[in-house]
């Protein structure tokens, strides 16, 4: 079937896919092709699926480039003209840069490199490897990490994404009159370790939202550029019964992972993991400002499966449409599961 009767191992393709759908339904893809080290684009035009590299690294300057990791795609919505951010890394004998960039198709339906206009959004030096302190996590340094991108109002793309030598998260627009991106703004971080998993809408208005983990204190923050002040969403705390004493029993949970942020009727929704308990977890700003959180899956009093991985959501006409991948480890089994929320019902 997808393979067409091939069995030989093929290339590493496929991480840090990113999806958007067109008003007519068509798929379109954007990935990370790991053997080659490129970045992909896909497009399912009726029946046939049509795949092309977008950038090949050759124009990120001198070394070895890896083009394409933690790719974001959005679509127009006045033409359809996909967009991609990303991050490239280009090593140069000892050196190692992180680039981020956005690639801008001019058509609706590109088919080649040469359809695509590339953007340079952001670059530094990566700090060299401490050998006596190996890092705890399996993630790169410098800028660029987890890359997501929205459209403003005006077609504009607003990329924001994580800086991990610096412990900022950076937001980035495209001039429409210059035709380059804005010098980055650290929206938070400077006195802590803030940015972890950025996810950004915009507004009909033009306001940005931004959701994140601010890691420091491993809390859920939200951001928005009306009035600039970063506020908390989660804290994580929660409340598990009392003491022998009969006091309150606080415990601590890590929380916003795989943050998705949306707006309803203008107001911000988030679904994210409690990662503590395995949870599908979804926060609304209401009216007077405060944040009212709600588990959708993973509490269950017979144990169901632990939810929460790769939370995502986007809004459908009067539905939140909400998908995260499930884990049933005694079970051995797994399944991505879908929840509908109808809009403006509890």
């Amino acid at each position: 079937t997808i393979r067409f009767g091939i069995t030989e191992r093929g290339d590493d393709v496929g991480m840090y896919t990113s999806v958007a759908v067109t008003p007519d339904g068509e798929p379109r893809v954007s990935y990370f092709d790991r053997t080659a080290g490129v970045l992909k684009f896909a497009a399912k035009v009726g029946e046939t699926w049509q795949i092309h590299v977008v950038d090949d690294g050759s124009g990120a300057g001198a070394g070895t480039a890896q083009a394409g990791v933690y790719t974001s795609l959005s679509l127009r919505s006045d033409d359809g003209r996909p967009g991609i951010a990303y991050t490239t890394y280009v090593t140069d004998g000892d050196t190692t840069t992180a680039q981020v960039w956005f690639a801008a198709a001019q058509t609706a339906t590109p088919t080649a490199a040469s359809d695509w206009t590339l953007f340079p959004v952001d670059s530094a030096v990566l700090p060299p490897v401490d050998e006596a302190n190996p890092d705890p996590f399996p993630l790169p340094g410098g800028l660029g990490l987890f890359v997501d991108v929205a459209r403003g109002p005006d077609q504009a793309p607003v990329v924001v994404y994580y800086d991990r030598t610096a412990g900022d998260l950076r937001m980035s627009r495209l001039d429409p009159i210059t035709g380059t991106f804005t010098a980055p703004q650290v929206i938070d971080g400077i006195d802590s370790d803030a940015g972890w998993s950025p996810s950004v809408t915009v507004g009909g208005d033009g306001v940005v939202h931004i959701a994140y983990v601010a890691s420091t204190h491993e809390d859920l923050q939200y951001w928005n550029s009306a009035t600039a002040t970063a506020e908390i969403i989660d804290d994580g705390y929660r409340l598990v019964g009392t003491t022998e004493d009969g006091l309150p029993k606080p415990e601590f949970h890590f929380i916003g992972d795989d943050v998705t942020v949306t707006l309803i009727d203008g107001s911000p929704a988030v679904v994210y993991q409690d990662a503590t308990t395995h949870e599908l977890v979804e926060s609304r700003k209401g009216g007077d400002g405060l944040w009212t959180r709600e588990t959708l899956a993973g509490n269950e009093a017979t144990f169901a499966g632990a939810y929460g991985f790769y939370a995502a959501a986007a809004q459908s006409s009067d539905k939140l449409i909400i998908s995260t991948w499930v884990l049933d480890l005694g079970n051995e089994d797994q399944w991505v599961e879908i929840f509908e929320r109808t809009i403006g019902v509890d």
